[in-house]
């Protein structure tokens, strides 16, 4: 029911859902003109080069025209979330949606619940323009929308319930904390290291504001960016920091975008409660392997896997378990290796070797939890040496 109920919100919207980039794309380019095109494309390649190109371009994305056809590239975001986040509200009686855009979900969820408030914050004008012209065009009195910008503007008011989806968390391209070194997907615990990221993010100053407006027995449901180790650790010590402690084990979420799929999250439901020593959250890296890498090396070289063409590597991983495959290589043989370490300890290995006696392999691992492996017969190995020599910077 909650999948019609969206699909009928969304088609309000003028969202459409589309199976892939080609289908999308023909009808980007027959609803909006070149020149509307062109701006979109240039504001959206200015994002983060001046402290308003961001606002910018979420006032553009807000225009009558644009909204449909920028946003229906999210449809499955949205199919994916709002129902699981709508799960989490019932009970709560006033709800803050943080960094709500033009209001797609917030009146989805005002829609849903009818006797709960519902409050959406954002910095965009334009955006909170569309989201207040949706509510009254569709009789939501239970939906309001303000002009707040955290953390800079106090939020108004206090809630029992608050949600954030991926508007705390803003620098995509922050990795995060680095891992202890290349051989471990572990964190030290440094309190100055923490602060200054969480500065440098921005997430602590905006969880501190958030959380000013939460009621002590109220819960945060928060959607961000966090699928990287490096980011998820931050994100979720940032939150222990707070007395946050999850309500339910963090989910990571699948949906279709452009008929790609795409792994986000995770959501997180959390509430405060006095403060521990003890970890709220995991921190460990799923490294699951199907079957072990020797059962894979003797299925290849006994024949029963067809052969790959000429360009294709034997075995390829480029997952957080490309780390375990690489320990239980067997009769692995190191040939040749080198690790890059900076000033502020983040370090770079890249090692080329032999293994199970026939076939040859290229490793590359770091601290920021990149991990790549690629298995070779040996008449090309050349290839892998080739490519070692490159990583290493060799002439």
């Amino acid at each position: 029911m909650a999948d019609l109920d969206i699909a009928r919100h969304l088609a309000e919207w003028g969202l459409r859902r589309f199976p892939d980039e080609d289908s999308y794309y023909a009808w980007q380019r027959q609803s909006l003109s070149g020149a509307r095109l062109r701006l979109l494309q240039q504001t959206a390649r200015a994002r983060g080069e001046a402290e308003d190109s961001d606002q910018a371009f979420y006032d553009l994305a807000a225009s009558p025209d644009v909204l449909p056809v920028l946003y229906s590239q999210r449809y499955g975001y949205y199919t994916m979330l709002g129902p699981a986040i709508a799960d989490v509200l019932a009970g709560a009686r006033c709800v803050l949606d943080v960094g709500c855009g033009v209001g797609i979900l917030t009146t989805w969820y005002a829609t849903r619940f009818p006797d709960v408030t519902f409050v959406g914050i954002d910095r965009s004008l334009k955006s909170l323009e569309m989201a207040r012209k949706f509510a009254q065009c569709h009789q939501l009195e239970n939906a309001s929308f303000h002009h707040c910008e955290i953390p800079q503007h106090d939020i108004p008011g206090t809630f029992d319930a608050i949600v954030a989806t991926q508007s705390l968390f803003q620098s995509e391209s922050e990795p995060g904390l680095p891992s202890r070194s290349w051989t471990t997907f572990e964190r030290d615990r440094d309190d100055r290291q923490q602060q200054d990221l969480e500065k440098r993010t921005g997430i602590g100053p905006r969880l501190d504001r958030l959380l000013k407006a939460l009621v002590v027995s109220g819960r945060v449901v928060l959607f961000e960016k966090a699928v990287h180790p490096g980011r998820r650790v931050l994100f979720q010590r940032a939150l222990e920091a707070r007395g946050c402690v999850p309500v339910a084990e963090p989910q990571l979420l699948t949906y279709s975008e452009l008929g790609e799929r795409v792994e986000d999250g995770p959501l997180y439901v959390v509430e405060r409660s006095p403060a521990s020593s003890v970890a709220a959250f995991r921190e460990d890296v799923p490294q699951n392997l199907q079957e072990s890498i020797e059962t894979r090396l003797a299925r290849i070289w006994s024949g029963q896997e067809s052969g790959p063409p000429d360009e294709s590597p034997l075995y390829e991983n480029h997952s957080f378990a490309a780390q375990e495959v690489w320990r239980q290589l067997p009769d692995r043989v190191v040939l040749r290796q080198q690790t890059d370490e900076e000033a502020d300890g983040r370090q770079r290995h890249i090692e080329y070797g032999r293994c199970a006696g026939k076939f040859f392999y290229l490793y590359w691992a770091n601290t920021f939890d990149q991990r790549q492996i690629v298995i070779m017969d040996r008449e090309r190995s050349a290839l892998l040496e080739n490519y070692y020599s490159e990583a290493i910077g060799e002439p």
